[in-house]
């Protein structure tokens, strides 16, 4: 049988940022051993899997959201000026800030970000130049375009802002909380293609990607593409509901979340890292981009580290929540709340090893 294979994204060239980020880090792998491809819908995708030559395969789906969340008016569930996360207070800031770290934030349609909002340190200035938001001489938000050519709602309903906020929003503001990596800098995508959005972010040399809605799809290919470039992945670990994740992209940190009575409420399995809430609300909306400004903070503080490095630096610190019962890890609540100041205390000799799980 033949097979015409469509790539639907190629092996591209790094922006400066990006080629030194590699260098500095010591990243060894190409984005060319990784490729997304399409075939045709008569072939069977189970010949597919069975390839010597393939390493993974699925169908192709597209992200759409169950609906477009309300976000919560009150302050009751945000982080205050004493209180960041359940675990994690503002003295983290003491030691670090996210000054010149790009956390690029994918969400789905109608959630676009207001380029003047004041809490995220917006200056109304929009800008498509990657050069000139590096610079700090627009705004922070970056109005990407992907490459279908779908233009972002750069407004849209308002959810995106408190998205963005989880990761980026600037310190001493209107609100009563900041952003887990203050005074960094956000480029948002929004559209339903999450896997060119992943790979285009990776390119334009963002530091840490929130993939904060995806409905259990694992977008494998493309988390591979930018975790081989350096590129930590922060990935919401299910959809809206208490059901077992069967394939995770085991290449990124899995983000659950948790209620204010710390009871797991989304997806669990075996791919799970941590859970997490936002500053306004539960859910993967704001748990998701919240643990992706805490890896941006540690990054920060540690610009050389690796991926590895940043992840051994999130897990092996956490707070255990009671029900994980004294466990190292546990199917609902996987390593635990992170801690970004005791991350923060960490150094380069600290990081153990990864640990091995046994998952029977």
């Amino acid at each position: 049988m033949n097979i015409n294979w469509e790539f639907v994204f190629k092996p591209s060239k790094f922006s400066a940022k990006a080629r030194e980020r590699r260098r500095q880090r010591g990243t060894n792998k190409f984005p060319k051993l990784y490729r997304l491809v399409r075939v045709r819908s008569e072939i069977d995708i189970e010949i597919l899997r069975n390839c010597p030559d393939v390493e993974w395969c699925e169908e192709e789906k597209e992200d759409e959201p169950l609906y477009n969340p309300t976000d919560p008016q009150g302050l009751d569930y945000s982080w205050t000026k004493q209180k960041l996360t359940h675990a994690t207070n503002l003295t983290a800031f003491d030691i670090e800030k996210g000054d010149g770290i790009v956390v690029g934030i994918i969400e789905s349609y109608g959630n676009g970000a207001n380029y003047t909002d004041a809490e995220l340190g917006g200056t109304g200035n929009q800008a498509n130049d990657w050069a000139a938001i590096q610079a700090g001489t627009h705004a922070k938000f970056v109005n990407y375009t992907n490459p279908l050519g779908q233009s972002i709602d750069p407004y849209g309903t308002g959810h995106g802002n408190n998205v963005c906020r989880q990761s980026i929003s600037v310190m001493d503001n209107a609100i009563a909380y900041c952003g887990s990596c203050p005074n960094g800098k956000v480029m948002m995508a929004v559209g339903q293609n999450f896997d060119e959005a992943i790979q285009r972010m990776a390119d334009l040399g963002v530091d840490v990607i929130s993939v904060s809605y995806t409905n259990c799809y694992s977008h494998r290919t493309a988390i591979q593409y930018a975790v081989a470039s350096g590129v930590i992945v922060v990935y919401a670990h299910g959809a809206n509901s208490h059901t077992l994740l069967s394939v995770p992209p085991f290449e990124a940190i899995l983000v659950g979340q948790f209620s204010l009575t710390d009871a797991s409420e989304l997806s669990y399995g075996i791919g799970l890292t941590v859970i997490s809430r936002g500053p306004i609300g539960s859910g993967e909306s704001y748990s998701t981009p919240a643990v992706a400004g805490i890896c941006g903070l540690i990054l920060a503080f540690n610009p050389f580290w690796n991926v590895t490095d940043i992840y051994s630096a999130l897990i092996q610190v956490c707070q255990k929540p009671a029900g994980m019962e004294g466990a190292v890890w546990h199917i609902e609540y996987g390593w635990g709340i992170p801690d970004a100041y005791a991350s923060l205390q960490l150094t380069l000799a600290d990081l153990k090893p990864l640990p091995v799980i046994d998952f029977a």
